[in-house]
């Protein structure tokens, strides 16, 4: 079909056209009030050492070592976020945190992504801010714990320690402005399938 008769279909059903896209603006709009508030919390996680090895005349060879461990111990980490035993340790440390949280159920999900040999960045969704302090020392004793029983088989020099950075809050949910872009654009191209649907039906 030619442009001219894309407008021509459009003008005969001009009347269910704007009943759907305003319909499908309608609908996105209440969606979207019924959804919960949401924070997006972030923190990083720098890994680094107990003490700090001496210079020797390998170090760029110790160096090297150290990295690959570092890299290691930090896949080791983001498997901790993964596991549902250790997640439920943070959480019962956050509750024992904040006596608010003793009879709330929790289900925080941690999402853990490592940017650098020991460096990460972890971020959780909230439905209160005053969940993220609670969690956020949960984390905190939770990791420092369990990086405590992994330096067991190494001496001090070598053993890992983390370093936690932040946390920042940011609301997760969308603003009205872009929402609003994205509804009337979707509605549009919903209310033009409509149309050309029906015609198709006569």
């Amino acid at each position: 079909m030619e442009l001219k008769e894309y407008l021509k279909v459009l003008k005969k059903y001009k009347t269910t056209f704007v009943v759907i896209w305003v319909g499908a603006i309608a609908f996105g709009l209440i969606a979207a009030s019924l959804v919960p508030q949401r924070y997006k919390t972030t923190f990083s996680i720098d890994i680094t050492r107990d003490t700090q090895e001496e210079g020797t005349q390998e170090y760029d060879f110790d160096q090297f070592y150290r990295l690959e461990a570092d890299d290691r111990f930090g896949r080791t980490i983001v498997e901790w976020f993964s596991d549902g035993a250790i997640v439920n340790n943070i959480h019962a440390v956050a509750r024992s945190v904040e006596e608010n949280f003793e009879n709330e159920e929790l289900e925080t999900k941690f999402k853990a992504k490592k940017l650098a040999n020991s460096y990460l960045r972890v971020s959780f969704l909230v439905s209160e801010k005053k969940e993220v302090k609670p969690l956020f020392l949960g984390v905190k004793k939770v990791l420092n714990e369990k990086t405590k029983e992994f330096n067991g088989g190494f001496n001090k020099q070598s053993s890992f320690k983390l370093i936690f950075n932040g946390p920042t809050i940011a609301n997760a949910t969308i603003p009205l402005t872009p929402l609003l872009i994205s509804l009337i654009g979707s509605g549009f191209f919903l209310a033009a399938f409509g149309i050309m649907f029906r015609k198709y039906l006569e």
